[in-house]
């Protein structure tokens, strides 16, 4: 996996050019109905299982979730398999532009392989980082 500065960094550019706002919780918002109720002050992205992801640190994560939540609100798509593919794609578009396209094809399979993930095993991977590189390296689905 390339390293993860590449990653924060794209991270950070992409937040920033938006200008988004956000705080860190152990909850967070998890419908798009949840996500408008709170849109009056600063996001609330989830803070919990930010350890073992393709991302540096915490806080790059945490960015790339307050980009993903305003990405549904911005379009009014909801949480379901098809608003999640709509979301991921919007945003792999967007890094791409900002950074490259093997940046967006690893968030590519981060986000919609996590997606996946769920579906096929109905838990997200424990362990992101490693269950992104195998999706990015192999293009299947495994448990993690």
């Amino acid at each position: 996996m390339p390293d993860t500065y590449a990653l924060d960094h794209a991270m950070r550019k992409m937040t920033r050019s938006q200008k988004i706002r956000y705080t860190v919780a152990d909850y967070a918002p998890e419908t798009l109905e949840d996500l408008l109720r709170a849109a009056t002050s600063p996001l609330v992205v989830y803070g919990l299982y930010s350890e073992k992801t393709i991302f540096g640190a915490p806080c790059f994560n945490w960015a790339q979730r307050a980009h993903h939540d305003t990405v549904h609100m911005q379009n009014a798509w909801d949480t379901s398999v098809a608003g999640e593919y709509r979301v991921a794609r919007r945003q792999c578009l967007e890094l791409e532009r900002l950074s490259g396209t093997t940046i967006a094809n690893i968030l590519w399979c981060d986000l919609w392989g996590q997606t996946q993930h769920m579906g096929a095993y109905g838990m997200f991977p424990t362990d992101q980082r490693a269950f992104t590189w195998h999706y990015y390296k192999t293009g299947q689905i495994a448990q993690f």
